[in-house]
């Protein structure tokens, strides 16, 4: 298993801002605070939902309450039902991909973090056809996470151009067992991954020595303050960050 990234990919040295750069004014995974993120020169990452008829929402909750008021889960809409959701009383809506896609249209790196699904296989394709038509269109730089090694595999399967990497942190509520392997991304093997995300809080340095001798660059989240990137930029290759505005990273 070896990395496809190399050593000038930016995933190394623009910071990734988290759901955008987002405050009170301008709502985590809104088209605004994707403009936002852009007009500064940071990456983005965002979330996906898999939404019952087949749309791909920006939004990360599978609940839709925190950030909408209202109840329900985010799959069991269609992409007409979103512009009935507004994001923390702002006149902003849930998005779709394809609307952050036509906002961006290459300017930023984006990072894409696919939620769990029952139908990996279905998201997968449906990821590979958007992606396919953004890169013909506008050659933007995009990465595709996820913590669920199925839909890796699924996405390897589908598109094994894309460039794809392993969410992990310590102690998920699930199995211990699972969480354990989860933990040390004991699927690797199988999903070969670009690159690893990994919580700044618990990073199993071990392991991360293992994984950089395979040339896998090693993201960190979520950093809020200038303190915590200090901090972390020492076990990490890059941030993903909100709160404040960090400075480009330099070697």
């Amino acid at each position: 298993m070896k990395s496809r990234i190399l050593a000038d990919d930016p995933i190394y040295h623009v910071p990734i801002a988290h759901r955008g750069f987002h405050d009170q004014a301008c709502p985590e995974n809104s088209l605004a605070a994707f403009a936002r993120a852009a007009e500064l020169g940071y990456a983005i990452e965002l979330d996906l939902h898999l939404l019952a008829d087949d749309t791909l929402a920006v939004f990360h909750d599978y609940d839709l309450k925190r950030m909408t008021g209202q109840e329900g889960r985010i799959t069991n809409l269609d992409k007409q039902d979103l512009t009935s959701y507004r994001l923390k009383e702002s006149d902003e809506t849930i998005p779709t991909l394809e609307q952050v896609f036509d906002l961006i249209a290459g300017r930023v790196p984006l990072l894409l973090e696919m939620k769990r699904t029952e139908e990996n296989a279905k998201a997968a394709l449906i990821l590979k056809e958007q992606i396919d038509s953004y890169i013909q269109k506008h050659k933007g730089k995009i990465w595709v996470e996820s913590f669920d090694p199925h839909f890796l595999l699924a996405l390897k399967e589908v598109a094994p151009e894309i460039l794809r990497g392993q969410l992990a942190t310590q102690g998920l509520p699930i199995d211990l067992e699972e969480s354990v392997k989860l933990a040390q991304c004991a699927y690797n093997d199988l999903t070969e991954p670009d690159f690893i995300a990994y919580y700044i809080a618990d990073p199993p340095l071990d392991l991360f020595e293992i994984w950089r001798r395979q040339g896998l660059p090693i993201i960190g989240w979520t950093v809020k303050n200038e303190s915590q990137w200090q901090q972390a930029i020492k076990n990490f290759d890059n941030l993903i960050f909100e709160g404040f505005r960090p400075e480009e990273i330099s070697d």
